[in-house]
């Protein structure tokens, strides 16, 4: 492949792969590899990937955090799901040549990595209870909002895809009430609006300092990936 499209959800996500993201707008990171922030959902997830695939990419690659539906993961966990579950039961698979040599590339890496599916939502799951639910329903270890989106438009170019995603939230985190309420589409909190916002709510301080926490759990692992992006993309394709 000589042109691989990033699409990265959230501007938090972009940045551990480029110092310079801009929303809705590709940005080359190397020359062979151009990184797009979509903003949350499937929605803006295709807006973003149709944008790749007409710059000419022959290669697609989502990345950035996932909820955990599987208790045995953490925060910091890799996800290089073999399968990709919508909300509508769709099964889309992974690039399995690609996919092997990524495996190849990080095989002596440290952390806990799982290829078990991921699902696709429309919405945050953000309870205990729904997470587990979900994960007896569809078998998938993890949950994002945009993958399902972007390997579909893949599949539909017959270009390869793979999902590199590492887990936030394990599956006993609820996060705080006023956490997306605050947090804009591109995964940004102004601290004007969050600094009160939590003097409000002192009690929920605890769940706050725990997700910055994950955050740093789940940011380092990406950056780890980040460094190895050269390698993982070079494939026989």
């Amino acid at each position: 492949m000589k042109h691989i499209g990033i699409v990265a959800p959230l501007i938090p996500e972009a940045k551990c792969f480029t110092k310079a993201p801009v929303r809705k707008q590709a940005v080359s990171i190397s020359n062979r590899l151009s990184l797009i922030v979509s903003g949350e959902g499937q929605i803006r997830a295709s807006e973003a990937t149709n944008t790749l695939i007409e710059s000419g990419v022959d290669g697609l690659i989502v990345v950035g955090m996932a909820g955990a539906l599987d208790p045995a993961l953490s925060p910091g966990d890799l996800l290089i799901p073999e399968v990709i579950i919508s909300e509508s039961n769709q099964k889309y698979y992974c690039d399995k040549v690609w996919s092997s040599h990524i495996h190849e590339q990080i095989r002596n890496d440290s952390h806990n990595i799982s290829i078990h599916p991921l699902y696709t939502s429309a919405n945050v799951i953000c309870n205990s209870e729904d997470k587990l639910k979900l994960h007896q329903q569809t078998q998938a270890c993890a949950v994002d909002m945009e993958s399902a989106a972007v390997i579909a438009l893949a599949y539909q170019h017959q270009i390869p895809c793979m999902v590199i995603r590492t887990i936030i939230d394990p599956v006993n985190y609820a996060f705080p009430d006023y956490i997306f309420k605050l947090t804009d589409e591109f995964g940004e909190i102004p601290l004007t609006r969050l600094i009160p916002t939590v003097l409000l709510h002192p009690l929920e301080l605890k769940k706050l300092y725990q997700l910055v926490i994950y955050y740093h759990q789940a940011t380092h692992t990406l950056k780890k990936i980040a460094k190895l992006m050269e390698k993982l993309t070079t494939t026989g394709h």
